[in-house]
């Protein structure tokens, strides 16, 4: 996807991995959500600036508010983390 901010001369690659507690009914609502999550991660990623994928530690600030936007939309329970097992900005 297109970073926010630069015309369309960078982009975001990522791919994304939910942690959650072993809970028959957070995975439940999570299968039937994953329209949502997926909307959720896309409409947030779309707003990145260059400089917010850049460095360690606004990656790590990106997880967090990534791993709350998710769980505003959870009622059984909560996500716990998020990990990128693919991450290229270009």
């Amino acid at each position: 996807m297109n970073l926010a901010g630069d015309g369309g001369g960078h982009y975001l690659r990522v791919k994304v991995v939910i942690e959650y507690p072993r809970d028959k009914n957070l995975a439940k609502e999570l299968k039937d959500k994953q329209h949502q999550v997926m909307d959720t991660l896309i409409s947030t990623l779309r707003t990145k600036t260059l400089a917010d994928v850049s460095s360690t530690s606004s990656v790590e600030g990106l997880k967090k508010s990534l791993l709350v936007e998710i769980n505003n939309h959870l009622k059984t329970g909560d996500i716990t983390g998020i990990y990128f097992t693919d991450f290229l900005v270009q």
